[in-house]
């Protein structure tokens, strides 16, 4: 919704702005960005799938160290794939990785932009002709891929000109990919998050992540999955679900 002008900002809209400017003065006092192990290139460029909030009630904590992720995968090569979310670590995550002008995949649902939103919310939700808008805004480019699926089991297809590869991205700068999933439910959406993932690295989440957390623990313990998981325990808010898996074994 735009605002008009000479209106006054709603309280939310005011305490988001203080919040974002607490969280760049933060990054500004971070290390990570001067880190001689920011600065090396990776010997091995990985596909690394990100899952954590994508709520805009996160604590800016958790926001800091999803943006020191992001850039650290981007400028050390890494590809970053995540939810596409515009808000909470999902936000923070992209924007760090396009700070370090990094390689970005985003996936989301067509009809459920953000964790935990409501369908009917306009803010999540793309148009036919605009399908970056609801997703965050790093995907906002005429460089985007846009692939979709319908969820209905026929062909993906491309909205936008597919003008780069992964294989070009050292020459072509930045690679941007928007993938957009359909069906009744997030499966598909979770199922392409991990596909071709080399590790999982989760930050803190609600519902949505908890249960993309536990889908691939549990693929893991039935050897469905061998894929790296790695919980960002900041402030021991893994521990519970440490304690739940060592309760379980």
């Amino acid at each position: 919704m735009k605002s008009t002008p000479g209106a006054t900002q709603p309280a939310s809209n005011q305490s988001d702005q203080k919040e974002t400017q607490t969280l760049k003065k933060l990054l500004a006092e971070s290390n990570v960005p001067k880190s001689q192990f920011a600065q090396e290139e990776a010997s091995e460029f990985l596909r690394v799938c990100c899952y954590g909030s994508s709520s805009h009630k996160t604590p800016k904590a958790y926001k800091l160290v999803g943006w020191e992720l992001g850039y650290l995968l981007g400028k050390r090569g890494h590809t970053c794939v995540n939810g596409a979310g515009p808000f909470g670590c999902m936000d923070s995550i992209n924007e760090g990785a396009s700070a370090a002008n990094g390689h970005i995949v985003g996936v989301i649902h067509k009809w459920l932009f953000v964790d935990g939103a409501s369908a009917d919310s306009e803010v999540n939700k793309g148009t036919p002709e605009d399908p970056c808008y609801g997703a965050n805004p790093v995907f906002d480019s005429p460089q985007t891929v846009v692939t979709v699926y319908d969820g209905d089991g026929s062909k993906p297809y491309t909205l936008a000109p597919s003008n780069q590869t992964t294989n070009q991205k050292d020459k072509q700068g930045p690679y941007r990919e928007l993938i957009i999933t359909g069906g009744p439910d997030l499966q598909e959406r979770k199922r392409l998050l991990v596909r071709g993932a080399d590790v999982l690295v989760v930050l803190p989440g609600g519902p949505g992540t908890f249960d993309e957390l536990w889908e691939m623990a549990c693929a893991r313990n039935l050897g469905l999955s061998k894929l790296p998981i790695i919980c960002v325990n900041i402030d021991g808010y893994y521990e519970p679900f440490r304690a739940i898996l060592e309760r379980a074994w």
